[in-house]
């Protein structure tokens, strides 16, 4: 499987589970978006992104940041489970893509 096919995967993945209510509470502090939809809206356009081959590396690392992002958003135990789990794939990935 390709790279950009991989990341397009997770953040279908991703955007499924910020999709689902209960797993997203922009109401927090620490948001970085103002709704859910605003959230949703800027997986839209990393997948757009990645569909097309490319990557914001910097926005993506901040997203699947397991202190910032997504995990500052989860609205559940269960929810931070899974984003841990989402941010576990991204850094697989972004070793594929960018080794040290």
């Amino acid at each position: 499987m390709e790279a950009k096919d991989e990341l397009v995967m997770l953040l279908e993945d991703t955007k499924r589970w910020a999709s689902t209510a209960g797993n997203i509470d922009t109401d927090k502090v620490y948001s970085d978006w103002p709704s859910q939809f605003a959230l949703l809206e800027e997986l839209d356009e990393h997948l757009r992104d990645a569909k097309k081959g490319t990557a914001n590396f910097s926005k993506l690392s901040v997203l699947y940041a397991p202190t910032a992002g997504l995990c500052e958003v989860v609205a559940s135990d269960a929810s931070v489970t899974f984003c841990l789990h989402l941010a576990g794939r991204f850094d697989n990935w972004l070793a594929t893509v960018r080794p040290t």
